[in-house]
């Protein structure tokens, strides 16, 4: 893949950014022997059972600013810490797409 088509793709990848923060359970079969968390993550992703998740927040966002953020009402003392943890999120994605843009901007022959 040429540093191009790299670079295409990562603009591609900055244009959009979508943020969940989820609570609840999910209950996963056969993954107590695994002994990394890939393996775990892994597992995860291949047999989750079962699972009850409940929304706290959802972020998107777009190249040009347009957003949509939506937050469950009625949030618990324990979900409005994972709020705060979703508004770091989205502060931080925003800000290394930012320094990704400027790194991109800086590279010779591109202008």
């Amino acid at each position: 893949m040429s540093i191009l088509t790299k670079i295409k793709d990562g603009f591609k990848d900055i244009a959009t950014l979508d943020i969940a923060t989820v609570t609840g359970e999910i209950k996963l079969t056969n993954a107590a022997n695994k002994t990394t968390w890939e393996s775990l993550v892994t597992e995860a992703s291949n047999t989750i059972r079962s699972s009850d998740l409940t929304v706290v927040a959802f972020t998107h966002s777009q190249w040009d600013c347009d957003s949509v953020n939506f937050v469950k009402d009625d949030l618990s003392p324990a979900q409005q810490e994972l709020l705060k943890s979703h508004q770091n999120m989205v502060t931080a994605a925003h800000e290394t797409r930012r320094k990704a843009v400027e790194m991109l901007k800086g590279i010779k022959g591109l202008d």
